[in-house]
């Protein structure tokens, strides 16, 4: 299992400029998403030598190319993909004009509409839990800044008005709030805080205190808290480690949740809101833990000998699946908290992100490297039903989907 992102290369990640339309160093298919009815897959690859977006059925047929019909001008590109919460339109950016701007879709397939007009960046679309706007960052005043507009088209509402990169906005559950990222208090910008504004842009506040990098926000089930990991200094080592703290998106302090000189990393929320699973390297090793915000403690989840990452919780609680490499390989694993049981799932297949859970909970969504191509993989929570998704080397598909 690689090992966790490093200060430095989540920073590069978080606050990376879309890359326009520059053929990427190797063939990756990448974040896989599932439609809201568990019936379609969409995802990023590279595969025509720019970025583009394919939806697939899960099991591995029906695959279509989406932004860009076969035969489209090149170069363009095409990406992070945002599905609509009915499902039924996908949002994304794409220079197929020659600048970065946004598009709205019909997830079955059509011409897209394309929302903004203007010569500067327009990136990071998602969607409001009814459906009806889509909020994004964009450089059309010359800064970024967070945007909102209607779905099907009309004024882009300009939502911050601050020297400051803001970016990254997502809208909290309720809806009636927006989360976003920016370096406006600090004088580096390495040093990024979260915010939280009312939808309309009214009453941004900084949900966290002390300087720091801030990200992998994560919102709370019912939306009144963000767990999130910040980079922290260790002067004693000089260097930097991730700790988790805890934000009332309505205000006040931030709480802190681990406080130690070993990273904690990817919280991930119970669905009853009480508990958050993560993993750390407190015993020279990787492996997942569980803090339980009434009283802060924190134990063991599952002890191996190998090295435990990214959990991802189920819908309904019950299982958690994650990387390890405890029997020599990255893969693939299920545990079972009623009962205790982890179940290897994959095997050879070098997991490389955390999993992906289908709505019912029945099926994960994930990446791996076993082909020398960064591949998507579907697989059974029994470990039945292993589907190699794409074909990013062939370039085309099987008649049937089967598994390296």
């Amino acid at each position: 299992m690689p090992r966790a992102l490093t200060h430095r290369v989540l920073l590069a990640l978080l606050l990376a400029v879309p890359a326009g339309a520059q053929p990427p160093p190797a063939l990756l298919n990448l974040n896989p998403s599932w439609s809201p009815d568990g019936a379609t897959i969409v995802f990023d690859s590279n595969r025509d030598g720019v970025w583009n977006l394919y939806a697939i059925r899960p099991d591995g047929t029906g695959e279509r190319r989406l932004a860009h019909p076969e035969g489209a001008r090149a170069p363009q590109f095409a990406r992070h993909p945002a599905i609509s919460p009915d499902g039924r339109r996908i949002a994304f950016y794409s220079d197929r004009t020659g600048r970065h701007e946004l598009y709205v879709m019909e997830a079955a397939g059509g011409a897209p509409l394309m929302l903004t007009h203007s010569p500067y960046h327009n990136a990071w679309p998602q969607w409001s839990p009814d459906g009806r706007d889509i909020v994004f960052a964009s450089t059309r005043d010359r800064d970024w800044e967070v945007y909102a507009m209607r779905a099907d088209g009309g004024a882009a509402r300009r939502l911050t008005f601050s020297p400051g990169r803001d970016a990254h906005p997502f809208y909290l559950p309720s809806g009636r709030r927006i989360l976003f990222q920016s370096p406006r208090a600090r004088a580096r910008a390495d040093q990024v805080d979260l915010y939280v504004m009312d939808a309309d842009g009214a009453r941004p506040r900084r949900l966290n205190l002390a300087p720091g990098f801030d990200g992998v926000p994560v919102p709370s089930p019912d939306g009144r808290w963000i767990a999130f990991q910040r980079g922290v200094l260790d002067s004693t080592r000089d260097e930097f480690h991730w700790e988790l703290f805890l934000a009332d998106t309505a205000g006040g302090s931030e709480r802190r949740l681990t406080a130690n000189a070993w990273s904690s990393q990817v919280p991930s929320w119970s669905p009853d809101g009480r508990e958050l699973v993560f993993f750390a390297d407190r015993v020279g090793r990787e492996q997942l833990y569980v803090l339980t915000l009434a009283g802060g403690a924190v134990r063991p989840f599952h002890a191996s000998r190998g090295n435990d990452t990214a959990p991802a919780v189920s819908h309904d609680g019950r299982y958690v699946a994650f990387g390890s490499d405890r029997d020599g390989e990255p893969d693939l694993y299920r545990l079972d908290r009623r009962t205790g049981e982890v179940l290897r799932l994959t095997r050879g297949l070098r997991v490389r992100s955390q999993p992906s859970w289908s709505p019912d909970d029945a099926r994960l969504l994930f990446s791996g490297l076993a082909s020398g191509v960064e591949e998507v993989y579907r697989v059974d929570r029994d470990g039945r039903g292993l589907v190699r998704l794409t074909r990013g080397t062939e370039g085309l598909r099987p008649d049937s989907p089967a598994a390296p």
